[in-house]
């Protein structure tokens, strides 16, 4: 679990992930997580123009687990920068 981030359950090689309403309402969205992941060399999918979903979704691919705890501890320290 990370706060601030809504996991959904898969059953393939990617993760879809939701920022929360308290969040999005101070100003983070995906375009900005993206970017700030980004500069941590870690790539997520921006996912607002898929149907039915909006600038708070994002997807990103599941790897090792090294690089599975890098992506959540990245986002954890993102998230906890951005409060």
């Amino acid at each position: 679990k990370i706060s601030g981030i809504k996991v959904y359950e898969t059953e393939v090689n990617f993760i879809a992930g939701k920022i929360d309403e308290k969040l999005f309402s101070e100003g983070l969205n995906v375009k900005i997580l993206r970017e700030k992941i980004l500069e941590q060399g870690i790539l997520i999918r921006d996912a607002s123009n898929f149907k039915f979903l909006d600038e708070r979704f994002f997807r990103l691919a599941i790897k090792d687990r090294e690089n599975n705890d890098r992506v959540i501890e990245t986002l954890k320290k993102i998230l906890d920068d951005f409060i």
